[in-house]
């Protein structure tokens, strides 16, 4: 294949030019070794096929699943030179049984001095994988059976040369590998200008002049050669007798004294399988042909078979009609007005082009033909005909087809169907009707799946029936399933109706609704045994009302919990409960036509450390004392920060930081003990906010709420209209 075309973005143009007193970095020493490493590689990519250059034989351990791959090396597609230096073994064949075995090119770092490596190491790397890769080069194709590899050694890889050309398609020039090492393949056409000396195979010389005084005894190209021996090993080409009948081996057709004799032999040289093809000079329609098959060179003398031309008189004997092509087979003139198979033993439609067959045909055996046309071509008529994956019928002539009109169809392994189109996929047991209108179909179906199914003809969407299941069929994996009624129809269930998933009524009209007793003095309701879900139009926002809580605490009438402001996962709080005693209890905000109060509340109420600082100025957020939030408009906010724990005889540095500005800082003195707090307010912008707490201190400590004196809180209040 072409080698691919190359890139000299990357390629470097210049080297160091060093003179005495030269100041050099180590980017002048690896310019100059890239300098000649591209020119290297280039020069071996561009002229050299990648292959094996020598060595790199494969053989195969005794009793070890195992090869070994001895020294050589070889170039590969992007110019490496690979260079295995002493013998090696390979035994990583991993799962796989069939494969090729390559080596490829690998360099890495070594000797390590300071803080890098002082050499680029080449490491050869051997490899077993289903095909080769493009930067390998193949040693050999390995099966492994019974644990034990077996080699082919032909499909080895050999370096050659590229010889470039105008178009790009680069031609290559190397050995014929293992099958052939003698031989160099030149992968195009070859036009020589000088001289060639030697032998000449000129079996595959297609084009250019041919100088037969170059070549001896090549006077007589193009004519027949004088044998005396049509029956002795010959090579492919043409002979004649010489004008003698007598020679060994001529045909019976005597009318002339010489004879024609055409050969083709076969390519095994050590037997004598020949077919001899033969007429006389005699202008008349006489052909012969024999085939030899001799299985050493010793002389055969088959019998000559003439080729029927035409046929004058009476045909006896079996007709093999596999070349009538034309004309009229009336089927009266065969006895008993039947064609039997057992006559002709090859009627190939294909080869009967035109004509017809008047009369009755009996077909007693087998009618082989593409398709078959029963009727008028020029009008409706009917074809049966086959593929190679299946069988087919069809109606022609703009009409429709019927099948069996008058009585009951069955497809599949029915064998007396009970309606117009009955279709059985599986053997019938069980008790089933003796006779359906229309449609019936059975089989081994599922409840929701590999049941009778119309889909859409991309495959994407569609309705199943399963045995007792209406599902939505399809190849996506989410598929909806409608039930739609006429104008003003409805849909209606005669029954109970179970849904064990969600109900949806989508729509943005208010005549999109769920109405359950919808005439006047209805007494029917909604009964709900868990909870009712709402779900925000358009987000993942939930709210829930309950009946009681999900521990089942029958103390609670009725309660709303709603989604966590903030938080897209589903993090709910209890926004409204009413008791059985009618007492309300809200969590948050309860609005007026005046304010309202948002309220926050951080602290931890586990244990955290409280680590010394790195330095008297570095600041880092104190323990769960951070709060982000957002305002739709202007608001007051106050934020009160507490802080009591032990102190471990140091100093505590503190800041109230909002949006990141320091609205205030305190400290408490060196004892065993802190506790510490500050308030700060003012009014904050529309949008996000946060208000974090921050620390400094050359001791550490542990802050533990569950101590009834320690504590750690923020608390931020939001006035707003």
């Amino acid at each position: 294949m072409p080698k691919a075309k190359s890139d000299f973005t990357n390629f470097i143009d210049a080297r160091p030019n060093y003179f005495p007193g030269q100041f050099l970095l180590e980017d002048d020493f690896e310019i100059e070794q890239k300098y000649f490493i591209d020119r290297q590689k280039y020069h071996r990519q561009s002229l050299y096929v990648s292959g094996i250059i020598e060595g790199l034989e494969v053989q195969v351990i005794q009793g070890k699943t195992e090869v070994l791959v001895k020294s050589g090396s070889g170039i590969n597609s992007n110019g490496d030179l690979i260079i295995l230096k002493k013998d090696t073994f390979f035994s990583q064949f991993t799962t796989l049984t069939v494969g090729e075995l390559y080596i490829s090119y690998r360099e890495e770092k070594q000797v390590k001095q300071q803080e890098d490596f002082t050499r680029w190491q080449e490491v050869p790397t051997i490899g077993f994988a289903a095909t080769t890769p493009n930067d390998g080069v193949k040693l050999a194709k390995i099966s492994i059976v019974n644990n034990v590899p077996s080699l082919d050694l032909t499909v080895r890889s050999y370096s050659g040369i590229f010889l470039p050309n105008a178009t790009g398609n680069d031609l290559t020039l190397r050995s014929g590998g293992n099958a052939n090492p003698n031989v160099a393949i030149l992968d195009g056409s070859l036009t020589v200008t000088g001289t060639i000396t030697g032998k000449i195979d000129a079996t595959s010389i297609n084009s250019g002049v041919l100088d037969i005084a170059r070549i001896p005894d090549l006077s007589v190209l193009g004519y027949e050669s004088t044998i005396s021996d049509f029956c002795v090993p010959l090579k492919s080409g043409f002979y004649q007798n010489g004008g003698v009948q007598t020679v060994t081996g001529n045909i019976p057709d005597l009318s002339h004294a010489w004879t024609h004799l055409i050969v083709a032999r076969h390519s095994n040289t050590t037997n004598n399988c020949q077919l001899q093809i033969a007429s006389s000079y005699t202008e008349n329609d006489r052909l012969f042909f024999r085939k030899l098959l001799g299985g050493d060179l010793s002389p055969d003398n088959s019998t000559w078979n003439e080729v029927a031309t035409k046929v004058n008189g009476k045909l006896s004997g079996t007709l093999d009609a596999g070349n009538i092509d034309s004309g009229t087979l009336n089927a009266a003139r065969i006895a008993n007005n039947s064609l039997s198979s057992d006559k002709i033993i090859s009627l190939s439609a294909n080869k009967i082009t035109s004509g017809t067959i008047s009369g009755n045909l009996s077909v007693t055996g087998a009618l082989n033909a593409d398709s078959l046309v029963l009727g008028p071509t020029n009008s409706s008529h009917l074809r049966l005909g086959y593929h190679q994956d299946y069988s087919w019928i069809q109606s022609h002539g703009n009409k429709p087809l019927l099948i069996n009109t008058s009585n009951n169809v069955g497809i599949g392994s029915t064998v007396n169907p009970i309606a117009s189109l009955d279709i059985s996929s599986a053997s019938r047991t069980g008790t089933h009707p003796t006779a359906v209108k229309g449609l019936y179909v059975t089989g081994d179906f599922n409840a929701d799946s590999d049941g009778v199914e119309f889909r859409h003809s991309n495959g994407s969407q569609g309705i199943g029936f399963g045995f007792n299941t209406i599902y939505a069929a399809g190849s996506g994996a989410n598929q909806g399933l409608s039930l739609k009624p006429k104008g003003t129809g409805e849909v209606t269930v005669s029954g109970n109706l179970k849904v064990t998933g969600t109900l949806t009524i989508p729509g943005s009209s208010d005549t999109n609704l769920l109405q359950v007793g919808a005439e006047l003095g209805s007494k029917a309701g909604i009964q709900l045994s868990g909870h009712l879900q709402l779900l925000e139009y358009g987000t993942n926002n939930l709210a829930y009302l309950q009946a009681r809580n999900d521990s089942s605490n029958r103390n609670i009438g009725l309660r709303i919990r709603t989604q966590k402001q903030g938080t897209s996962s589903r993090e709910l709080v209890d926004a409204l409960t009413i008791s059985p005693a009618g007492d309300l209890s809200v969590q948050g905000v309860i609005q007026s036509k005046g304010y309202k109060i948002q309220s926050f509340e951080m602290g931890g109420k586990t244990s955290a450390a409280v680590t010394p600082s790195a330095s008297n100025t570095t600041m880092v957020l104190f323990p769960d004392l951070t709060r982000t939030f957002t305002l739709t408009t202007a608001t007051l906010v106050f934020a009160y920060y507490s802080i009591a724990m032990p102190g471990g005889g140091s100093h505590l540095v503190v800041q109230l930081v909002v949006d990141g500005t320091i609205q205030g800082s305190t400290i408490v003195g060196n004892t065993e003990y802190w506790g510490i707090s500050d308030l700060w307010f003012g009014e904050l912008s529309a949008g996000e906010h946060t208000i974090e707490v921050r620390y400094r201190t050359p001791k550490g400590g542990t802050c533990t709420p569950s101590v009834d004196w320690q504590n750690r809180v923020l608390r931020i209040l939001v006035f707003s209209a």
